[in-house]
């Protein structure tokens, strides 16, 4: 009897298929399914999206010389009918002349809101030649000055830390979280926040931060 299930792909060049169609599915020589890792396919569908603070070779200074949690260095809103799942982040400071730098990110229920803040662009992991990417339906926004709107603590999902002041020949302060990775990710269902804060005592870090995200219709999950 013929194999209608699985197909071994002899060409790089996989067919097209649209949606609600039946085919076969790829396998190798062996017999194993091929397929992408579960959140390379999510960056397919064009459903994980990145926000970058600090840019090429310019720091972004995260002011906080004290931490007030009215007032995130990151915000991101989720509004309702959407879900968030966050998928990694990392901060690279470039400069801890201040003791005590931290880096928290946790969940709020509600939205942060604008409150005295900075628009931040929202970038689609799935770049083409067209360029019509899906927009994120979230809000970023950096460097609250004036509080936000409606903090409601909610549980951390990332901490790191250093206590001292870096000196001047020491070697930079990578820091990385993956989901699964470095534990369990959480879920943030619209109305819904994240709220992230780089602080030190006495003297602001100054560094780049990247925080990555998967977003779905809430009913899709």
């Amino acid at each position: 009897m013929a194999n209608e299930i699985g197909n071994v792909q002899a060409s790089t060049a996989f067919p097209a298929h649209n949606h609600g169609t039946k085919h076969n599915i790829n396998v190798n020589r062996r017999g194993t399914s091929l397929v992408l890792p579960e959140f390379q396919e999510m960056v397919a569908l064009g459903n994980v999206f990145t926000v970058n603070i600090g840019i090429d070779t310019t720091p972004n200074v995260f002011t906080e010389t004290a931490y007030d949690q009215d007032q995130p260095q990151f915000g991101l809103d989720i509004p309702s009918g959407t879900t968030v799942i966050p998928l990694s982040c990392s901060v690279y400071l470039e400069n801890m002349a201040g003791t005590d730098n931290e880096v928290v990110f946790r969940m709020d229920d509600g939205l942060l809101g604008a409150g005295t803040s900075t628009a931040h662009t929202i970038h689609s992991m799935l770049q083409g030649a067209a360029d019509l990417q899906r927009a994120s339906r979230c809000t970023a926004r950096i460097q609250y000055t004036g509080n936000a709107a409606a903090i409601t603590v909610g549980p951390e999902f990332i901490r790191w830390g250093n206590p001292f002041a870096d000196e001047a020949d020491s070697l930079p302060t990578p820091w990385s979280w993956v989901a699964g990775r470095d534990g369990v990710a959480p879920m943030a269902q619209g109305e819904a926040s994240i709220s992230g804060y780089v602080l030190g005592t006495s003297t602001d870090p100054e560094g780049f931060l990247n925080f990555t995200w998967a977003e779905f219709l809430t009913d899709e999950v």
